[in-house]
């Protein structure tokens, strides 16, 4: 093999990779092979690269910010670096070894860092153009305010349970009417405010649908216990069981 061509080398294009994404990859593996007299390769680096590129910014464009927050930033960086390091290994790792061996010389560093920052800047501008363009995200704020408050109110609801053996039948039914049924009902037009949220995303929608059931279930459970409270019978127990039931079914899949 020729040592009269300048490579890249693995350490070269990783650094570059973890700095300008795959487009700095393809770059560098690029011209690598175009040293190295593949030019088919080279077509079909560059290519991939693009695609890659594209790709990704998409990917990072279409996926929830509460979920990228979730992410540590250096993650997704690190997992394509360790794809295009296999890659390397794969394609040019015998060349650049042997290249290595025969002294070849390698290309500088600063001219990777280079390429790498102004596909970082490509990288950065496809994404800002994707987000600028891009149908306006959802009010995760305000849907989270509105969750707080609906959990607060299930709270309230649920101090019911606190105080049926320790009232009486008059305290108990007074809550019923005055605290519990009117924070489920609250609840419901909770959820109503949080479907009306601009691009709301399908899985919320379907949570949605869930909790709205969830609450007329607590109200049917309600009246059920008011009854069997006002009337002191156990004969509506079998009923306020299978609600239960049928609550402790949609907890599981919301």
């Amino acid at each position: 093999m020729s040592t009269t061509k300048k490579l890249y080398s693995k350490k070269s294009i990783s650094i570059a990779t973890f700095i300008g994404g795959p487009l700095a990859a393809s770059i560098l593996i690029g011209q690598n092979f175009r040293a190295l007299g593949k030019h088919q390769l080279y077509t079909n680096s560059i290519f991939i690269g693009l695609i890659s590129t594209v790709a990704l910014i998409g990917l990072l464009t279409l996926t929830p910010e509460y979920i990228i927050d979730k992410i540590p930033q250096p993650i997704i960086p690190a997992i394509y670096t360790g794809i295009i390091f296999l890659i390397i290994n794969k394609y040019q790792g015998i060349d650049i070894e042997e290249h290595e061996k025969l002294k070849g010389e390698f290309q500088s560093p600063w001219k990777a860092a280079g390429i790498a920052l102004v596909s970082s800047l490509i990288l950065i501008g496809g994404i800002f153009s994707s987000v600028f363009f891009s149908p306006t995200e959802f009010d995760y704020e305000l849907y989270d305010k509105h969750i707080e408050e609906f959990v607060q109110n299930e709270s309230e609801a649920f101090k019911l349970y606190e105080i049926y053996e320790q009232s009486n039948k008059d305290e108990i039914t007074q809550f019923i009417d005055e605290i519990a049924i009117p924070k489920w009902h609250e609840n419901i037009n909770i959820i109503n405010k949080i479907s009306a949220i601009s691009n709301l995303p399908e899985e919320l929608k379907s949570k949605n649908k869930a909790l709205i059931k969830y609450s007329n279930l607590q109200l049917k459970s309600l009246g059920l216990i008011r009854m069997k409270v006002q009337e002191d019978t156990h004969k509506y127990d079998d009923r306020i069981n299978a609600i239960a039931d049928e609550i402790d079914l949609i907890l599981e899949n919301i």
